[in-house]
């Protein structure tokens, strides 16, 4: 299910703007039965399609915009902030996950 998340998300990010992750994981925590599989695997999936797009873009730019940022918020090293990239949308997603679970067990008791 990670990987179908991964490719989604970055399908996804490719034609609609970055808050389109929300809508993603609020399907992806309806469809799982479990708040604390929906929570890590849709977190787990943003993360990693997160920091694999931004290392892409900094590559044609030679790493000098993560370098920049790293200087700007006083990282030791560039490669912290892709993990910071990726944790805010992680974290953004897993909760639109555990929304998405949420809901799903709210419309299942009615």
């Amino acid at each position: 299910m990670i990987y179908l998340l991964v490719i989604l998300v970055s399908v996804c990010g490719l034609f609609l703007p970055w808050w389109s992750v929300a809508g993603v994981g609020f399907v992806a925590g309806w469809m799982t039965r479990s708040r604390l599989r929906a929570v890590v695997t849709t977190g787990l999936a943003v993360f990693i399609s997160w920091v694999s797009t931004a290392y892409y873009y900094d590559l044609k730019n030679a790493l000098a915009t993560g370098e920049r940022l790293a200087q700007i918020f006083h990282l030791p090293h560039f490669v912290l902030v892709y993990m910071v990239i990726g944790l805010v949308g992680g974290i953004f997603a897993s909760c639109a996950a555990l929304s998405g679970n949420y809901a799903r067990r709210s419309f299942r008791r009615v």
